[in-house]
């Protein structure tokens, strides 16, 4: 048995940071509109939990793909 389990997370400048539950079968996801602010550092978080097995014999593997970047000028 595999369960997986796919977030998105974002932080940076004075937003409140951003988490959303995906799911694998999700190919793209668009921030929300006006959420990023000009000239401003942000860091995305794409993350997949994968649990394999059953009991107490799971196994998770947790795999991060970090993206940080600056937004440009209005």
């Amino acid at each position: 048995q595999m369960d997986l389990g796919v977030y998105l997370t974002l932080e940076g400048g004075n937003i409140e940071p951003l988490s959303v539950s995906l799911t694998e079968v999700d190919t793209s996801y668009t921030i929300p509109s006006g959420l990023l602010q000009p000239n401003t550092e942000y860091e995305l978080a794409l993350m997949v939990e994968t649990t394999i097995g059953g009991g107490e014999e799971d196994n998770d593997l947790d795999t991060v793909r970090v993206v940080r970047f600056t937004t440009g000028s209005e």
